[in-house]
């Protein structure tokens, strides 16, 4: 959060002028993750569930021209009000992202002062990425500048650019020290490497069924897991997308369930899949380069970071080494911190 001081631009924007914000969204199937900056000072970056909910006509919900979304953990709690969706369920991640950004531009506003109307350019990831998509996306966010209301503050976007990016490869545009890179997302798995200037996406067997997902899944079927949820005095088991937003704020205790010796058991199937994602690249790049491959491969994604979070230091980092696999710090949100370097590097609004 920024500091209120003197030299702090944001402390004196007017409220006639537009405020400029710079935003990137990784939108995952679990949570998207945001790295947004204002007036060109970057905030933390932080994620929201990915789950949207149509409010209908209730109140203390996001307004986008008129019509009310719940977003985040909001769409989970609320019981009115239409079907929870997530980007998985509907094989669609423009859809409904306009009350995502309302979401993340509100969240924003409640550190910073921003003004009523603003200007955004943005830029977001997914696995298919180009001009088409461009296109999709920038009339997804139009609507924004129908006006929209978040937690009682209104505001009037004038949506300026909005590009794509592969989800799978933004990592190695600017981190040198990687030859390649795996990004293990709750429902996909996605790879990409570095050869010369050119960076090639790797088509992954199986790549489209399932990452994070295989372990929730399998541990929700766990008969030890829902005996000590029973125990626990709960009425029913988590659902999968209360359990993946836990996990995804670093909660590793239950109502008194500790989780990590749960999941460990069903690491293996996410475990495998990365290993041969690093073997099928390591091939790649020695046919390449014609030399044995001795660098390094990222991996990231909520996958990664459930690695992280549930697996001790020593025995994760010898199965790193043995992999030529690097975690960086924040596995999940490094591509949508790396996407906003590369739009602060194009220039403010």
């Amino acid at each position: 959060m920024l500091l209120e001081t003197d030299q702090n631009p944001l402390k004196v924007n007017e409220p006639d002028l537009a405020t400029s914000i710079l935003i990137a969204v990784d939108r995952g199937n679990s949570s998207s993750k945001i790295a947004i900056s204002i007036n060109g000072y970057p905030l933390p970056a932080f994620k929201i569930p990915s789950l949207i909910r149509d409010a209908g006509t209730s109140e203390g919900a996001i307004d986008v021209g008129g019509k009310r979304y719940y977003s985040g953990a909001d769409a989970l709690s609320q019981l009115s009000g239409g079907t929870v969706e997530t980007p998985l369920t509907t094989n669609d991640k423009v859809r409904n992202l306009a009350p995502v950004v309302a979401h993340a531009i509100g969240l924003a506003a409640q550190q910073t002062n921003i003004s009523k109307n603003i200007r955004v350019k943005a830029i977001v990831s997914s696995p298919f990425a180009g001009q088409l998509l461009d296109r999709d996306l920038l009339a997804e966010l139009k609507r924004l500048e129908n006006g929209f209301s978040f937690n009682g503050q209104s505001f009037q976007a004038e949506i300026l650019s909005v590009e794509s990016r592969f989800e799978g490869a933004v990592l190695l545009e600017v981190c040198p020290q990687y030859n390649g890179l795996i990004d293990s997302g709750y429902g996909t798995l996605l790879a990409s490497y570095r050869s010369g200037k050119k960076i090639i996406q790797m088509p992954l067997v199986g790549g489209d069924e399932g990452g994070l997902s295989l372990v929730i899944r399998d541990l929700l079927n766990d008969e030890n897991f829902l005996l000590a949820v029973r125990k626990s005095g709960a009425t029913a088991p988590p659902s999968a997308e209360k359990l993946t937003q836990k996990l995804s704020e670093g909660v590793v205790e239950l109502r008194g369930i500790k989780l990590a010796g749960y999941i460990k058991p069903h690491l293996g199937e996410l475990k495998q899949r990365i290993e041969q994602a690093s073997h099928q690249m390591q091939n790649e790049l020695t046919r390449s380069t014609g030399e044995k491959f001795q660098g390094k491969i990222a991996l990231v994604g909520g996958g990664a970071s459930l690695l992280k979070l549930v697996i001790p230091e020593a025995p994760l980092s010898k199965w790193l080494d043995k992999h030529c696999l690097d975690l960086p710090t924040d596995p999940d949100i490094q591509t949508v911190e790396t996407m906003h370097q590369l739009l602060t590097m194009g220039g403010a609004a």
